[in-house]
C-alpha cells in the first residue's frame, strides 16, 4: 500500500468529518476534494489520482467554523454540484462543468435555511437531492430535512 497524500497543511480540526458528505469524486481530469481549512474555507481541488498532486484548487466558500463542510455531486452530464455547509443558516449551492476555471462556476444560491451537515447525490437523470439536518423552529428541536433540484428549475 501507499502512502496516504497530503493535500494541504492547513486543515481545520473538522477538515473532512460528517461522513454523511460526498468529499470526494471522480471525473474523467482527476478526482475533485473538498476539505476545510483553518479559516474556514471551503476548498474544492483537483488532484492527480496516480500520484495524488493536487493540479489545481479553488474557494468555493467562507464558513463561520468547522461545521461548514461542503458536499460534492456530479450529474451523469459530468457537471460538478457544491453545497457548502452552514451551521444553521442557508446552504450555498455552485455548479460548474468546468470547475478548474473560476468563472465557469455558476452565481451562488441560497439553498434552504435552518441547515446544517449537507448530504447531496445525483440520481441517473441529473436531479441532484439533498439531505441535511434541519433545526425546527420553535424549541430548537434538530429534525432532518430535504430539499431536490429538477434539472434547470431552483431548489425545493
Amino acid at each position: 500500500m501507499t502512502q496516504p497524500w497530503q493535500l494541504t497543511d492547513t486543515a481545520c480540526d473538522q477538515s473532512t468529518s460528517y461522513n454523511m458528505s460526498n468529499k470526494i469524486v471522480r471525473r474523467d481530469d482527476g478526482l475533485y476534494v473538498t476539505w476545510i481549512d483553518t479559516e474556514y474555507l471551503n476548498w474544492i481541488a483537483r488532484v492527480d489520482p496516480s500520484d495524488g498532486s493536487v493540479l489545481s484548487r479553488i474557494v468555493s466558500a467562507q464558513g463561520q467554523d468547522n461545521h461548514c463542510g461542503a458536499a460534492l455531486a456530479l450529474t451523469p452530464d459530468d457537471t460538478l454540484h457544491v453545497m457548502n455547509g452552514s451551521h444553521s443558516r442557508g446552504f450555498i449551492y455552485m455548479c460548474s462543468s468546468d470547475p478548474t476555471r473560476a468563472d465557469s462556476w455558476s452565481y451562488p444560491q441560497v439553498a434552504g435555511g435552518r441547515c446544517t451537515y449537507p448530504s447531496l447525490v445525483s440520481d441517473f437523470e441529473g436531479r441532484l437531492h439533498l439531505a441535511f439536518r434541519h433545526t425546527a423552529w420553535g424549541g430548537g428541536r434538530c429534525c432532518v430535512g430535504y430539499s431536490r433540484k429538477e434539472i434547470g428549475e431552483p431548489w425545493r
